[in-house]
Formats: structure tokens, C-alpha cells, sequence
């Protein structure tokens, strides 16, 4: 027992012998300074990734399909697909029929961005994979019409679904809400959050410039009310169109 004993002092004197290092400066422990425009850059790079491989993976459907007119459905899964990996996972990427509590309906929408935490759908499809559910427009952020190539017509056919879905009634939203039936503060003035909407096309018609689609996009555009305006026109490898308005209040 007394060998153990010694044995263990030995130990902790051979121990206490060695040189300690210095403590760290700490002071110099700092986050670096460019690691907001590393992140920018970074997901600007994804975003491009993700734009090379939507086209690709287009291509190959449209040229894999015996039925060119059927690719259309094909394009709008890919899209999808790779726009819910750009999304945070609260952000449901999916496709539907979008109606109000009136039962008015903006019909079926190639994309629609969905609180599926706070709202069930009002019919759930056939199967995990159907295409046909209905969606309230409360739990609606956006929806996006896709298009393999755009020209005029098609245009206006996808400018009409948005401005219908715009028009479907749907009640405010508090400014000072942050769960689905809690509130802070007692103010009672209310906003609805603004919808999102656009066009997203693969490419243009042979026939179709795009500054005259621009142009016909922003005259449709002022014609309609601040509210039912289509918020974006996307065309891959030609432009993207987009406004916003200022918000007196916040300053924004």
C-alpha cells in the first residue's frame, strides 16, 4: 500500500516538473472580417451551379421524351426540385390548386411556396406524389409559373394565372406575429405580406426578344393595382426583371 502511495507522488512531482505553455492571447480570437463576402460569394457560385444543372437536366428531359409536349411537366418537377434546395426546409416547394376561404381559385399553379407548418391543405392528393391538392391561399409566400421558352402569348396566359392568384382574397397578417397563434404587443393594426409572384421561363421563342417582353411585362404591370402586380420575369441567359416599392413607414 505505502508502494502505491510513493508511487503516485513520484508521478505528480515528474508531472508538476514540465514547463506549462503560456495561456493564449485570447484578444485575438476574432471572427474574420471578410466572412460576409465569402458567404455571398459562395452562394451566388451555388446559385449559378444550380442554373447550369436545371438546364442540363431540362435538356435531357425535353431530348429523352418521346412526347415533346409532355417535357413540360418534366421541367416544372426539376424546377422544383432544385429551387426547395435553395430554400430554407420551413419553405414547401410544391405544386397545386390555390383557393381562397370564398372558394375562389386561381386553378392549378406550376410552383407554389408553402407554409406547410401553419396550414394543412384544404385536400390532400391521391397520393404522396399527386399533383392535384388544393392549397389554402393563407398559407401561400409565392407561386411561380414555370415556361420551357416564353413569347408573347405565353407571357400574358402566365401574367393572367398570377394576377388571378394575386386577387384571391386573403386575410392580413399581423406585423407583430411569430407563431401561427401567438402575438407580441397589443397594437392592432394589421398588414397582409405581400405574395410573390413570377414568370420563370427555360429560354425565349426563336421569334421573341426580350426587351419587347420586358417591355409588354412592365406595361401589364401598369395596369394592375400595387397589390396584383407580378413581382418578377426570370428568362434564363437573357435577364431578370424585378420591383419592389418603399415602405414610407419602415423606411425600407
Amino acid at each position: 500500500m505505502s508502494e502505491a502511495i510513493v508511487t503516485s507522488r513520484n508521478t505528480r512531482s515528474k508531472k508538476s516538473s514540465k514547463a506549462v505553455p503560456e495561456l493564449p492571447d485570447v484578444s485575438s480570437w476574432q471572427p474574420r472580417r471578410d466572412a460576409i463576402a465569402d458567404l455571398e460569394v459562395s452562394y451566388r457560385r451555388r446559385c449559378q451551379f444550380v442554373e447550369k444543372k436545371l438546364l442540363l437536366r431540362a435538356d435531357e428531359e425535353r431530348a429523352a421524351n418521346i412526347d415533346s409536349f409532355d417535357s413540360g411537366i418534366g421541367v416544372e418537377e426539376i424546377f422544383r426540385d432544385e429551387l426547395a434546395n435553395l430554400l430554407p426546409a420551413r419553405y414547401e416547394v410544391t405544386t397545386g390548386v390555390v383557393s381562397d376561404r370564398f372558394g375562389a381559385t386561381a386553378g392549378h399553379c406550376d410552383c407554389v411556396i408553402f407554409n406547410n407548418f401553419w396550414f394543412p391543405v384544404i385536400k390532400a392528393g391521391a397520393t404522396a406524389q399527386s399533383r392535384r391538392k388544393h392549397l389554402p391561399v393563407e398559407g401561400a409566400y409565392g407561386v411561380i409559373e414555370v415556361k420551357q421558352s416564353l413569347d408573347l402569348k405565353t407571357l400574358d396566359d402566365a401574367m393572367e394565372k398570377l394576377v388571378i392568384f394575386q386577387r384571391l382574397h386573403r386575410p392580413p397578417v399581423s406585423r407583430n406575429r411569430y407563431v401561427e397563434n401567438r402575438e407580441s404587443g397589443s397594437c392592432t393594426h394589421a398588414i397582409s405580406n405581400p405574395l410573390y409572384s413570377a414568370v420563370f421561363a427555360l429560354g425565349l421563342d426563336s421569334k421573341t426578344d426580350f426587351q419587347e417582353l420586358l417591355q409588354r411585362f412592365v406595361e401589364i404591370n401598369k395596369m394592375l393595382k400595387r397589390r396584383e402586380m407580378v413581382t418578377s420575369l426570370v428568362v434564363l441567359g437573357h435577364g431578370l426583371a424585378s420591383w419592389a416599392y418603399e415602405d414610407e413607414e419602415e423606411g425600407l
